[in-house]
């Protein structure tokens, strides 16, 4: 994923997606005030972003940070598949891990949220990239019972990679001991250097980057009251 510079086109960068077909829902999914879904209908704070455009029109629109890392409003005129009888968001982080197998991706944060006054699940992901490095990708997914409205920021580790991870773990209790793996990752629970807490250290860190975008976005989404009165996803509280 991270070797492609024009995967934001792609609907592979969120895992909960899969290759979608439109199938006309564009004329069936309306309310009684003819009100339809759309891109139009989600808007957030873009102050500056750069907009490159609509790679797939009426489907996703692409903007640019000045830190160069990509944004995606993503519109999916289809069911959401996220789990519909999940009780917590520790069941939903069950299903992102599934998802993600052996593929050396790592779920990150997971957690329930209210955006632009709609319940939404907010993600974060790390995958390799190569020939070093991690990418992370935060999500925004707004699912409703016959769409769903997504945003994605994707973030690149650049340059040297490592340093950040090596010296907080320099700094661990784990550093003064021997340690277990699973697979060929280390399995250390105490060290997690994608911890919030270090965002403020490593600000060029991409977990940190993904972080103040989503937070941007969050703060400023806003979603078109008409879309609330289409048929709802039930999300669990948290």
């Amino acid at each position: 994923m991270a070797k492609k510079k024009h995967c934001w086109a792609s609907q592979q960068l969120h895992p909960t997606q899969r290759t979608y077909r439109m199938f006309g829902l564009f004329k069936r999914n309306s309310n009684g005030d003819g009100a339809k879904p759309s891109l139009d209908a989600v808007r957030f704070d873009a102050t500056g972003y750069a907009f490159q455009g609509e790679p797939q029109p009426g489907n996703v629109r692409i903007w640019r940070t000045q830190e160069g890392d990509g944004v995606g409003l993503y519109f999916f005129a289809m069911r959401p598949d996220l789990p519909s009888d999940a009780a917590s968001a520790d069941e939903l982080a069950v299903f992102y891990r599934q998802l993600l197998g052996n593929s050396g991706g790592k779920l990150v944060d997971l957690a329930v949220v209210v955006a632009g006054g709609c319940p939404a699940v907010r993600t974060i992901l790390s995958v390799p990239q190569q020939p070093s490095g991690r990418t992370y990708v935060g999500s925004l997914t707004l699912p409703f019972r016959d769409f769903s409205f997504v945003l994605k920021c994707q973030c690149a580790e650049r340059g040297p990679t490592g340093f950040k991870e090596a010296l907080l773990f320099d700094r661990s209790p784990a550093a003064n001991r021997s340690l277990q793996t699973e697979g060929e990752r280390l399995d250390c629970p105490e060290w997690n250097p994608d911890d919030p807490q270090y965002d403020a250290e490593f600000p060029d860190h991409p977990v940190a980057r993904v972080r103040r975008v989503l937070d941007q976005v969050a703060e400023s989404l806003a979603v078109d009251e008409s879309m609330r009165r289409f048929p709802g996803f039930a999300l669990p509280r948290k």
